[in-house]
């Protein structure tokens, strides 16, 4: 998973992106990032397995004060999602529930 910004330019954000398998029922949680500023965030998901992905904002970088949700189907062609920023602070987390691992 990528989380992508446009502060001034694209770039891929490496406190919210990974490589690495997900073994089912586990989560990547990505790092707080300031976003104050940004009109957006851009999360794409590339994996073999379902799953959900969040995008969390925070006003402080501690607590959630609110999350956008979206499910992952690889039956599916799954585009970038832009999340409008809605907070100081932001992060992704991908949930893998698909009953297998990655």
């Amino acid at each position: 998973m990528s989380a992508y910004y446009k502060p001034q330019q694209d770039r891929t954000s490496d406190a919210n992106s990974s490589t690495s398998a997900l073994d089912n029922g586990n989560t990547f949680t990505g790092q707080w990032e300031v976003c104050e500023g940004w009109s957006s965030v851009i999360v794409a998901v590339k994996t073999d397995q379902n799953g959900i992905f969040y995008v969390d904002f925070s006003p402080d970088g501690t607590n959630v004060d609110s999350t956008l949700t979206k499910y992952y189907n690889t039956g599916d062609i799954e585009p970038p999602h832009r999340f409008t920023v809605t907070r100081k602070y932001y992060r992704v987390r991908f949930a893998n529930d698909s009953g297998s691992n990655q």
